[in-house]
């Protein structure tokens, strides 16, 4: 008999069978020296299990009578109780051991309430217009949708499963389909690629003044109301938002600037969220309706004269009063911009490996050659595993150069 039964009152049958676990760990517990035979396993308890009902327990690196050495999925060998459960202390008990559920720390009351404060802020920004439900970027001047300010408020929109909009439910990914489905729908190609840089609707005339003019007039009504003495909440009076359908769209910024250099990414950005929200049935329809004008905004910077060479890599420029920060005449190379782009690339070969209707609406799609090691502009092959390990190699370089321009 390979090992010796402590306490011979406990039941050789009831314990374990000595015999069947000789290949099996039995650890020896007479010997006391802490170590089992060569024919055994090791053990290396972090915390040992011990017979709770008996006043004699082996040591620390050993099982215990009545116990059983059994191998792990990573080798390394625990101790198991032969009968009955391991409780939390480390000894046998005959009934489970009692669980309890850790409940997730409270938050502060001033940090709860503006969370509540946050939300009922921006429901207050939510509506529908025809069959789109969106948010504007703010009230007063801000009470249309803008392509920035929307697509970057997608990272909270999906905090929440649905929204109260127009006094109904709606869930979260309806807001964010109608209104990237909206925006693609603006997107042009002739005689060069343009991205609308917001949506709103006039009647009965429409033109890129006049969102300039309710830009002015929304500020002009905010300046009023915080000027009144009787007004003690200008955020109660809001600026009308867009009513009408279909959406017009507007292109031009300030200065008299025709694009922004930042809404294609911005939607791609939203895009791939959105995805990560969708069943692969609706990611298939909303690439199947609007594939060629995703490809189109990511095309977008594929254009050579965006780009201009520092040191040994290319990096993406932009004009004046072209990005987010449009009251600027911030104007060249800026991290922030070509950092998001490099995001807005790295997010979508990420979805395009788990679905191939994303990988396929962006087949073809034109990248700036140059600054992804290849003289040519290079068409996109998402399903080329190869090209996909050189576009995430050209992208790590990308940062590095970056880095390099702005912080070496």
């Amino acid at each position: 008999m390979p090992c010796r039964i402590a306490w011979p009152v406990l039941l050789c049958s009831a314990l374990v069978n000595v015999w069947a676990f000789d290949e099996e760990c039995l650890l020896q517990v007479a010997a006391g020296s802490g170590r089992s035979k060569s024919a055994w396993c090791s053990n290396s308890r972090a915390q040992p299990c011990k017979v709770g009902w008996m006043f004699w327990d082996g040591p620390a690196a050993m099982c215990a009578a009545g116990q059983v050495c059994q191998n792990g999925p990573d080798g390394q060998a625990t101790c198991k109780c032969s009968v009955g459960h391991c409780q939390t202390d480390g000894s046998c008990g005959f009934l489970p051991p009692a669980t309890t559920t850790l409940e997730p720390p409270l938050l502060p009351a001033d940090v709860l309430e503006l969370a509540r404060q946050a939300v009922a802020s921006y429901g207050k920004l939510l509506f529908t217009t025809g069959n789109v439900a969106s948010g504007t970027a703010g009230g007063h001047q801000f009470a249309s949708i803008w392509t920035r300010d929307f697509c970057h408020s997608t990272v909270g929109l999906f905090e929440q499963q649905q929204w109260v909009v127009s006094g109904k439910v709606v869930q979260a990914t309806r807001v964010v389909a109608t209104t990237l489905a909206a925006l693609l729908t603006g997107v042009t190609s002739s005689p060069e690629i343009r991205i609308p840089r917001a949506m709103d609707y006039f009647w009965p005339f429409s033109n890129e003044h006049s969102l300039s003019a309710k830009t002015l007039q929304g500020g002009a009504y905010l300046v009023g109301l915080v000027n009144d003495f009787w007004t003690n909440d200008v955020g109660n009076s809001l600026s009308q938002k867009p009513s009408g359908s279909p959406l017009q769209y507007f292109y031009n910024g300030e200065a008299g600037v025709t694009e922004t250099i930042d809404s294609g990414y911005m939607i791609i950005l939203a895009f791939t969220r959105l995805a990560g929200h969708l069943e692969p049935t609706e990611i298939k329809a909303f690439c199947s309706a609007y594939g060629e004008k995703l490809k189109l905004v990511l095309e977008f910077y594929s254009e050579a004269h965006r780009w201009v060479l520092k040191g040994s890599g290319y990096l993406l420029q932009q004009k004046q009063y072209t990005e987010w920060k449009d009251s600027i005449k911030q104007e060249g190379v800026s991290s922030w911009t070509n950092l998001q782009l490099i995001e807005a690339i790295e997010k979508l070969l990420e979805l395009s490996k788990s679905n191939l209707d994303v990988a396929r609406a962006f087949a073809g799609a034109r990248l700036f050659g140059p600054r992804f090691a290849s003289s040519e502009q290079l068409v996109l092959d998402m399903t080329d595993e190869t090209q996909q390990a050189a576009l995430l190699s050209s992208l790590k370089q990308w940062k590095i150069d970056v880095f390099t321009e702005f912080y070496s």
